[in-house]
């Protein structure tokens, strides 16, 4: 087994940022969601099958360190 990486639907990121004159400012855009997983290489994903996996009822968790960043 190998472990893979890949990148999902499209998430909103919201950030604080300090501004010059002490003051804080909320930035927003879009980030890729992310996930890590074992996949033997003789079976290899593609794309169609990876939005399938998405879109299922047995979508991936994300890992452990990227679950503490989500609210």
């Amino acid at each position: 087994m190998w472990r893979k990486e890949g990148a999902g639907y499209v998430d909103v990121l919201v950030a604080a940022c300090p501004w010059h004159d002490g003051t804080v400012f909320l930035a927003a855009g879009p980030v890729f969601s992310y996930y890590e997983f074992r996949q033997p290489m003789n079976d290899r994903l593609t794309d169609e099958a990876w939005r399938e996996l998405l879109d299922s009822p047995q979508r991936l968790p994300r890992p452990a360190w990227f679950q503490s960043l989500m609210p």
